[in-house]
Order: C-alpha cells, then structure tokens, then sequence
C-alpha cells in the first residue's frame, strides 16, 4: 500500500488500541485531568474518522498542546522530574492521532509507541510488569503489521505474524542477553521522582518514623549465604543522628570524616548476606551487625555507617560479611567528638536534665544508670504506639516523659540519648531498620518501610559504642517478633488467616526477587562465570570469536527466515494452488518431471494415478478455473470458501 493512502477504520481502531495499552500501563502515575484528556483525544480522532467531529485547525492544535504545557507545569511544577517528563511525552503523544491519516503518519505512533512501553521500566522492573509490557508491545507490533499489509483480512492474522516475528528474534536477543558485556550508558539517568520515594531521610523529628508505620512498601532484601539470622539481631543500621536543635536530631558533617580503624572482636560469629536495596533516592546503606569485608562501591563513614558515593536511583545489590555484635569498637573519642556527642542546646527540657541527674548521682556507673532507666520506663505505664499524638515546642522530650507517656521508637531513643547527654555521657540516635519477613523459599529476608526503626548508640569508655533499644523495655514483642505482634491493631503489613494465601505469597515473593535479583546481578563475574560454563576455560580472545560466530549464524537464520516468509508472501493463492497439484502429481508418480503443465494436464494426470477421484478431481479442476477466471473479486471469495487448498490436502489423503 502507498505511504499515502488512507488507513482503512479498522486499522486504525486496532492502531489507537495500541495506543490505549501503552497509557494504561502508566494510568498509576499520571494526574487525573491527563488520562482525561488522553481518552477525549482518541475519542476525538475516531469521530472524527466517523464524520462526527472536524479536525481540528491549527489554532485549536495550539491550544491543545499550549494546554497540555500547563497541565505538566500545574502539576509538576519547574523542577525537573521523571514523572514529569514522562508525562510531557504521554501528552504528545496522545495528541498525535489527530493527525494520523496516512500510512506514513502512523509509524511514527507507532515507534512512539514503542517507547512509551519501555519508559514503564524507569518506575518498576517487576516481573508483572515485565509481561504487560511484553503484551503491549505484541499488540503495537501486530497493528504496525496491520498498518503495513493491508491486504490482511483479519487483525487476528496480524497479531500471528507479530508473534511470529517476536519468536523469529528471540533466540537473538537471549544470545545478546546472555553473552554481551553490561556496559554502563554513556549517560546517566539521575533525576529524582516528583514525590520522591518513601524511606528514612536524614533527620528525626517526633512522628517521622511513625510515619513510615503506616507504609508497606518494601524497604530491601537480604540474601544470607548460609545459616540464619534471629530476630535479636536485625538491626539493620543505616545511620546516625548526632545533632539536636530541640526540635529535631540531625547528622552531622563529621560522618563524611575517614573511617575508623577496623577492628574485630574475637570469638564473635559471623554472617555473609547480600542486599538487593530498593531505590530511595539517598546514598546511604543499611547493614547488621559489625561490619568486616564489603563489595565495592560500599564506603564506610566516620560513625561506621555505610554509603555509597552515587545516589540510589535504581535497585542496587551489594554484599557484606558482619559480626552479629551490638558493639561497635572505637578506643577512644577525640575531643571535637566528644563535644559533639554530648552538646545539648540549653534551657530545653529541663526536667529530663533534672531526672537524668538524679539517676546519675545515685548510679554514676553507665550500666547502671541505663538500668535504672529502664526500670522508670516499665513501671511509669510508657505505652508504645504508632500515634502518640503531636508533641510541639522545645520541652517536647518533658511533654513525653512526665506527660503522654506514648510513642513511637524515635520518641524513646531521643528522650535516652538526651538524658545520657545531660550527664555528659557521648551517646548517638541511629537510624534504620528493626526486623524482617522471612521466606524460606528464597532463603531470604524482605524489609518493610514499616519496620523503620530509632535506637541509641552510648559510647563505653576503652571498648566503643554499645547499641541500647530503649523500645525493648516498653514493647519486647518489638524486638522478638516485630511489629505484627507488637502492634496488632496498627499494623499495616500483610495479614491473612489463610495459610493457602499466604503460602501463595511467599512463592510470588521469591519468585520476585530471582527475577530482579538475575536481572540486577548479571554481569561482571556472574556472567563470566554463565560464559565459562558455557564455553570452557577459554582466553577472552577465543570466547569473542565464539561469540561472533554464533551471532552470525543467527542473523544469517533470521535473514533467511525473513526470505522465506517474503518468497512466500509474494505468490498469489492460484499459485499455491499450481504448486499443490503438482507436487502431488509428482509425488505420487516415479516418472520425470514435466514442466509446464496446465492444470488441466496435471488433473488428467491425476485421475490416471487416482481413478476413484476421478468425480472429485473433475469437480475441484471446475472451481479451480471458476476461482482463477472468476469476472469479480465476490466470485472470487466464494469460491475461495471452503479453501481450495484444503480440498487438494483432503483429496490426497483419500488417495493414499
């Protein structure tokens, strides 16, 4: 068909599908008014097709995209974002069928198509998404089919040779997959999201962790190499919080410092894991335990936290061998950091400075002291809980400790660090996560936003810093069973007292992450190790010409697929028909073959071989003739029904 040529209304109904498939994949993320806005303009196009609407001039095309600019502004304001660009391409591209008439307008719909399917991996590379991704491409690919062979009679053929196609490929792009190095892009996509990500940020204030309570979304996984984890052990340290203003703790400059000198303690078991950490858009790391040999790109900072210099845009895996140890060794404090572990800002919450001395003076020792704490704590009738209330002002830790009495993790690990402060104890709020959920099929631990967790590091003099959970002495089920048991009513994880279900979870769930965990990992050793394997211990030199002969010859099969299918496509049906009969004469007859032959003279030769058939034969060379000299297309078409061909396969197979 020429590029000029109108598009037929069927086509062009299964194109603005296409289209309609590929918005939907992003429906989630979109503002309300651009979804609108989408589906009245595909509504518009196909009214316009029907005679119903005009097209619109080139004044209302202005408005519409000047519109479209002040939808993506109002909504996403000037700051550069994934989501808004992304929906800025949604908008355009959603205008575009108001323009598509011709053939050759379509295929630029259709590679923008394209893209709008793989945009979808920026937010999520799940494996459901992965395989509506996959459908929605197969439907693009069928209508860029159906744009392209108009002489199809049916969509349903368009979307077998689209599948066919896809097959064809295959077997190319595993071998691409598999065996070509993963080398980083050129560029590099660090642009956050409009409404960020949930997950810790970089200070704490009363309610900020509480906050992440109410969320479920998946914080990372760890992988253990071996062994297990008990609940007691997974703190999973992120951070810490050295600076309090009486408003809010926050970090401080001093964590950017060198590390400190590695130490191990002897006689301390160890664990190897490896975390597969969910974007969130910071650089810093979370891991249990002391720290001993890290994967690279992992730093360790001053206070002993880890990070990693480029920010977490995507999912990113790292490893860690640890000691499961509450003690994090460090001989000695200089002077700037004992100043800044103990510094307080004056004239706040003077009757926790008050209550704090009068522990200290009857127990100076620092167990001692965090014992008699503890002791207040479960006898005053503390509660713990994930709504507290809202605490304001400076005397905000006094408001907690003589008046409420509820709150969350941050509330307890603030008003502990601050009384260990008021006595010029050095001590520090970390931040992280407490917990995990277990799944035995993966042999690994998933961590929620949920499981957000505050807890004290207090500097012990010669030996280093001891980490203390002040919400283990109000809420023990916290830190021996997690927050489902510690909190059942306010829970907002998963719940199910159906086993069946959530054994179904479970599997979804490891299967998840062998999915993102393979399609996170491959590369560098791991697919060297699939490349040995594969090949043999061979030089890198040898692999490569392995390699390129390999993906020669299945470009040299694709081409030669793609020949047939265009040798096949290019004979008419009566040729089919020509070709049929006389395979069949000669099939069936040890003679040498005559070319040339009429189909006239192939069915006489026909019924020599097959005298039963002969009626048959005689009726079948009649239609053959009607179909090939019909005087109109109808004519055509019903003889054409039941297929010729058929009744040439079903003859033969009566003769045998």
């Amino acid at each position: 068909m020429s590029k000029s040529a109108l598009i037929p209304q069927a086509t062009l109904f299964y194109l603005f599908l296409s289209v309609f498939c590929a918005l939907m994949l992003h429906v989630m993320r979109l503002p309300l008014w651009l979804v609108v806005f989408s589906l009245t303009a595909l509504a518009w196009r196909m009214a316009i097709f029907s005679g119903k609407m005009p097209k619109p001039n080139w004044m209302l095309k202005f408005c519409l995209v000047s519109g479209g600019f002040l939808g993506i502004y109002f909504s996403y304001g000037a700051q550069l974002s994934i989501e808004g660009m992304v929906s800025l391409l949604i908008a355009g591209v959603m205008l575009k069928p108001l323009e598509v008439e011709k053939q050759a307008d379509s295929y630029l719909l259709l590679f923008l198509n394209y893209f709008l399917c793989a945009l979808i991996f920026l937010f999520d590379r799940t494996p459901l998404i992965f395989l509506l991704a996959f459908l929605v491409m197969l439907q693009t690919l069928s209508a860029q089919v159906l744009v392209h062979f108009q002489e199809l009679p049916r969509r349903k053929e368009s979307l077998s040779v689209a599948f066919g196609l896809f097959l064809k490929t295959l077997p190319l792009a595993v071998v691409l997959f598999v065996v070509l190095p993963r080398i980083g892009p050129l560029w590099t996509l660090n642009i956050p999201t409009k409404s960020g990500v949930v997950g810790l940020s970089d200070s704490m204030s009363p309610g900020s962790i509480a906050s992440l309570g109410e969320s479920d979304d998946l914080a990372f996984r760890v992988e253990l190499k071996g062994g297990t984890l008990p609940m007691a052990d997974r703190y999973w340290r992120g951070f810490t919080l050295s600076r309090y203003d009486g408003f809010e703790w926050q970090r401080d400059r001093m964590y950017l410092q060198g590390p400190q000198e590695q130490y191990q303690i002897d006689g301390v078991p160890s664990v190897q894991y490896r975390v597969l950490l969910e974007p969130h858009e910071k650089n810093w790391l979370f891991a249990v335990g002391l720290p001993i040999t890290l994967s690279e790109e992992v730093q360790q900072s001053h206070d002993g936290s880890l990070y990693r210099k480029r920010k977490v845009y995507n999912q990113w895996q790292y490893q860690v061998e640890a000691q499961l140890t509450s003690l994090l060794p460090q001989m000695s404090l200089s002077a700037a950091e004992r100043k800044l572990y103990t510094s307080l800002p004056s004239n706040v919450s003077l009757g926790t400075r008050e209550l704090a001395k009068n522990f200290n003076e009857r127990y100076p020792s620092v167990p001692d002291f965090l014992a008699v704490v503890k002791r207040y704590i479960e006898s005053e009738g503390f509660v713990y809980t994930l709504s507290p209330g809202d605490y304001s002002g400076e005397n905000q830790i006094d408001d907690f400790l003589f008046n409420s009495k509820t709150g969350f993790c941050a509330y307890y690990a603030g008003a502990l660090t601050f009384m260990l402060r008021s006595i010029d104890v050095p001590a520090r709020v970390v931040l992280g996560y407490m917990g995990g959920e277990d799944n035995a099929i993966s042999n690994t631990i998933s961590v929620y936003q949920y499981e957000a967790h505050a807890w004290v590091e207090v500097y012990i003099e010669g030996k280093g810093w001891l980490r203390v959970d002040p919400t283990a002495w109000v809420s023990p089920d916290r830190v021996e069973s997690g927050l489902q048991r510690a909190l059942p009513n306010e829970f907002k994880g998963f719940t199910s007292e159906w086993s069946w279900l959530r054994d179904l979870r479970r599997q979804l769930q490891a299967f998840d992450y062998f999915w993102n965990d393979w399609m996170v990992s491959y590369k560098g050793s791991r697919q060297q190790s699939l490349l040995n394997n594969i090949w043999g211990d061979r030089t890198g030199t040898e692999i490569a010409w392995l390699v390129a002969s390999v993906l020669m010859c299945l470009v040299a099969g694709l081409f030669f697929f793609l020949w047939l299918d265009q040798r096949r496509a290019a004979r008419t049906y009566s040729q089919k028909i020509y070709d049929q009969l006389y395979f069949w004469l000669h099939s069936d007859s040890k003679e040498k073959e005559i070319q040339g032959l009429t189909v006239n003279q192939i069915v006489v030769g026909l019924k020599i071989q097959h005298p039963q058939l002969a009626q048959e034969l005689d009726v079948l060379n009649k239609d053959i003739h009607s179909y090939i000299y019909a005087p109109d297309s109808k004519s055509q078409e019903s003889l054409k029904t039941p297929n010729l061909l058929q009744r040439i396969k079903q003859l033969r197979k009566a003769s045998k």
